[in-house]
């Protein structure tokens, strides 16, 4: 179990690359900071804690390019949020030249619009417009993710005398990520209380609570087919999770937990895809009191 000090940083001396494992050397080696320094807010990685590691430049590059957009949109608030972090709204004005790889223009020109039509009542017909914060890709953020558990993984399984980690076994299963406004919903709460009592591998909280993660593993299990949990926040706004380890047993934890329903709209026309239904669901914000992602488990 590694619990990492606040306080400290933690250096490897590594022969391989922690994200793609190929053996880095001094003509492809660069510095690598697990949690990026421009990721979280300026300033917010002083005196806190940081895995400086190795990595080969083409994997350092990529997660570069995904830290450039996912930071300020993991910083953007929903329309719901009423209490604003002015430490988010100022980086966000900072970071104002990030360009959304989703839309192609800046991010603070990426919010999302959509109008929802319903009954609302027996022969009583509404329309709603939505406006939504700019979204990033699903595979863009899960991969990502994947970067922050790889690096972490890596640290947990590394082998001072032969100066490498493992990669993660079976490879990482993404099961959602979630802004704020919807870290109640039914699949994320099920996700929390299935790995509640789970073996704390990997507890970290760093940057003043803009980077959270941790990484469980299932005990009582064998040895060859273990079953790990995993959690990241970015930013105070965005919550990535999911599974790794045997396929068999993550598939198995993946069915337990509930499926999001969807509620269905008015059948429009599209001038240009032609009839459509539109479909959207209901957010549910989390309680305080009911948040325990990222408890620490000491058994």
């Amino acid at each position: 179990m590694k619990i990492v000090n606040p306080k400290m940083e933690t250096r490897l001396s590594n022969a391989t690359c922690p994200y793609c494992h190929t053996k880095i050397d001094e003509s492809n080696s660069t510095k690598e900071h697990a949690i990026g320094r421009k990721f979280v807010p300026k300033d917010s990685l002083d005196s806190q804690w940081n895995l400086i590691i190795r990595a080969c430049r083409k994997c350092n590059h990529e997660k570069g390019l995904l830290e450039n957009d996912l930071s300020v949109i993991s910083m953007w608030p929903s329309p719901t949020v009423t209490e604003l972090d002015e430490g988010l709204v100022e980086e966000i004005q900072r970071k104002g030249t990030a360009k959304s790889v989703r839309t192609g223009k800046w991010v603070r020109e990426s919010e999302e619009s959509s109008t929802v039509k319903a009954e609302v009542m027996q022969g009583c017909k509404a329309s709603f417009g939505f406006t939504g914060p700019p979204q990033a890709d699903r595979d863009r953020v899960a991969k990502l993710a994947w970067f922050h558990i790889s690096v972490f993984f890596y640290m947990i399984t590394y082998d001072k005398a032969k100066r490498i980690g493992y990669p993660i076994p079976g490879g990482l299963a993404f099961v959602g990520a979630v802004g704020k406004s919807d870290w109640g919903n039914p699949q994320i709460i099920g996700f929390q209380n299935m790995i509640a009592s789970w073996d704390s591998r990997v507890h970290c909280v760093s940057a003043d609570g803009y980077f959270r993660l941790v990484i469980k593993r299932q005990p009582g299990l064998d040895e060859n087919t273990p079953l790990w949990s995993w959690a990241v926040e970015w930013n105070k706004g965005l919550r990535i999770f999911g599974f790794f380890g045997d396929h068999e047993q993550v598939q198995q934890s993946v069915d337990k937990l509930p499926i999001l329903q969807m509620k269905l709209g008015e059948q429009s026309v599209d001038p240009e895809k032609g009839p459509y239904t539109l479909r959207y669901r209901e957010e549910t914000s989390l309680l305080h009191a009911n948040d325990r992602l990222f408890e620490f488990n000491e058994s």
